[in-house]
């Protein structure tokens, strides 16, 4: 009779404990009947009739892990990602950015202030004000070639016409 997982259908051997496709702990038909769970069907002698049951699942991504002898959660030397912290900036805020950038020498001096040494408050100015730069560069970067490309276009074009 072949069985498989109640959670995601995947096919099941008899001597699985844990599914090998979502992680869940695998329900035999003795287990159901007997009640006793996972642990009391294999801890077996007096563990098992004073009720010390030995591994009892709770379910889930821990189990599984466990089970396969993994750590689960941070060890001493290990650090998660952490996003950065600060408040949203609401659209008054954004208002108040675009506008002082709107004005020519201020705003570039504020795109500095705000992308080199931006408040922590605003994480996302300062993204903002990093981009901003970027995309500068790229346009600079194009207007240079777009100049270098037509003046080599006009010089070729009066040097073939004579008027040089």
């Amino acid at each position: 009779m072949a069985q498989f997982c109640e959670h995601c259908g995947t096919p099941l051997h008899m001597t699985d404990r844990f599914c090998p496709g979502c992680g869940q702990q695998v329900i035999s038909e003795s287990t159901r009947t007997s009640g006793s769970g996972i642990g009391a069907a294999g801890a077996g002698g007096a563990g098992a009739a004073a009720g010390k049951t030995g591994y009892q699942s709770t379910g889930g991504q821990k189990d599984w892990d466990a089970f396969r002898g993994q750590k689960t959660g941070p060890t001493q030397n290990q650090t998660f990602y952490q996003p950065e912290t600060g408040r949203e900036m609401g659209i008054g805020n954004w208002i108040v950015t675009l506008i002082i950038t709107a004005i020519p020498i201020v705003g570039f001096i504020m795109l500095i202030v705000w992308a080199v040494g931006g408040s922590p408050k605003y994480p996302a100015r300062r993204n903002w004000a990093i981009a901003q730069f970027i995309i500068m560069a790229v346009i600079i970067a194009l207007c240079i070639i777009f100049s270098a490309v037509a003046g080599v276009a006009l010089t070729s074009a009066f040097s073939s016409a004579g008027l040089s």
